[in-house]
């Protein structure tokens, strides 16, 4: 199992050994659990890299085939399911769960649904990877323990760190525009915002100040 976890940008040169050793271990897994069944999590809080990565890895091993759920699906399953028929791709990458799992709900039926389907994905002989946010995660762990089990492997990919002059040209959008994001939106952008803040340091630099605060207030 591979769990990578980044932290603020003084970390040095590990930090880019622990994505790599994360890259290779994610190509090892596909190529390992080729034409058999393995249930793996890649927690990804940033969605250009999320896609660069697939796109990356769509590449490499041909016939992977992307499940992208429609928002508020219960039967993540059925959806899947429904897309292949009989046929079994070399690998299925499973997008957008953050759509059916809304952070302040209690009965998560998405979930609860998932749950009880673990044994039903063992009908696609290939690797089945689902890419999801770090608190998408924390709710399956929550609501489908027994499909959380069922996994062989877990990822954690994370961007590089922005250049600070590029950091300090971004203006802020306005509360309207952050309050018309939809949640899982405003979940990806909340991660964004606790990465710069972490990159910016504790205290910041007196150059960094006015950026660093603009964030904290967003």
């Amino acid at each position: 199992m591979s769990r990578n976890r980044r932290g603020t940008s003084e970390e040095g040169p590990g930090d880019a050994e622990r994505q790599a050793a994360d890259l290779a271990a994610f190509r090892r897994m596909l190529q390992i659990s080729s034409g058999t069944f393995s249930l793996s999590f890649a927690i990804c809080d940033d969605r250009k890299l999320r896609d660069s990565l697939i796109e990356r890895f769509s590449a490499e091993f041909p016939g992977i085939a992307i499940v992208r759920l429609p928002a508020g699906v219960d039967g993540i399953y059925t959806t899947a399911a429904a897309q292949f028929g009989s046929q079994t791709p070399a690998a299925i990458f499973v997008l957008d769960i953050e759509t059916s799992v809304p952070f302040g709900s209690d009965s998560q039926p998405a979930l609860r649904t998932l749950n009880g389907s673990r044994e039903l994905w063992e009908a696609f002989r290939c690797p089945v990877v689902f890419w999801l946010a770090e608190y998408a995660i924390t709710l399956l762990h929550r609501h489908a323990p027994d499909f959380w089990r069922y996994r062989s492997h877990q990822f954690e990919f994370v961007p590089e760190a922005v250049p600070i002059a590029e950091l300090k040209s971004e203006s802020f959008s306005g509360f309207p525009m952050v309050d018309a994001l939809p949640f899982e939106e405003k979940a990806f952008r909340i991660a964004e915002l606790e990465r710069r803040l972490r990159e910016a340091g504790d205290p910041p630099p007196a150059d960094l100040l006015p950026h660093s605060l603009n964030w904290l207030y967003e």
